[in-house]
């Protein structure tokens, strides 16, 4: 895994500091929180690079959601044969979570 470093435990001045971590074919595999208890936010991905999973730990290994830090989620993604999102399943913030239907053939794409 590359891995990309944001921002200096020393230098007050940047709000964030974050180290990201690559899968070799460029997809994020983890960011490191260094200001949030040192929480992992990890990501999973299906063989078409489609986001699978994405969840909170406390280890870069991301062996399965752990509550560390703050704003911890650990959520679900499924879609079908064709790359539509049909479900959207999890624990963090927010509603966008639910089943995703497609049944407007004027517009084949787009969430009805």
């Amino acid at each position: 895994m590359r891995q990309d470093t944001l921002g200096t435990s020393t230098n007050v001045a940047i709000n964030r500091n974050s180290v990201y971590f690559y899968e070799p074919n460029g997809n994020v595999a983890a960011i490191r929180d260094n200001r949030n208890a040192d929480q992992y936010q990890c990501f999973a991905y299906d063989t078409v690079d489609r986001l699978t999973a994405a969840f909170t730990d406390n280890v870069l290994a991301c062996n399965g959601h752990t509550a560390t830090g703050v704003g911890n989620y650990d959520d679900t993604y499924t879609y079908d044969l064709g790359g539509n999102l049909l479900s959207h399943t999890g624990t963090g913030e927010g509603t966008q979570r639910g089943t995703y239907t497609y049944g407007d053939n004027d517009l084949a794409h787009a969430v009805t």
